[in-house]
């Protein structure tokens, strides 16, 4: 599966997240592998396989997305904070 389109799964289960009142389950129907968790407030990571994840910041009610990427660029970009 192409960048793109691992991407877009992960936000599609991430909505879903949200939506259901943070409900793993429930995102998982979208998707079994996927995984959320926070890094450090108030970023957080998300994904569906270990090859892509997406970094996400919370402000409050709204979830930005600001990387995807592999673990060796969430790394730096966390290192480069």
């Amino acid at each position: 599966m192409n960048k793109k389109k691992v991407v877009g799964l992960i936000l599609e289960a991430l909505t879903v997240y949200y939506s259901s009142n943070c409900n793993l389950l429930e995102a998982q129907k979208i998707t079994p592998r996927f995984f959320y968790k926070q890094l450090r407030k108030p970023y957080y990571e998300t994904g569906v396989e270990a090859n892509i994840r997406v970094v996400i910041r919370k402000e409050g009610e709204k979830c930005i997305a600001i990387l995807a990427g592999n673990h060796d660029q969430i790394k730096q970009f966390l290192a480069n904070l």
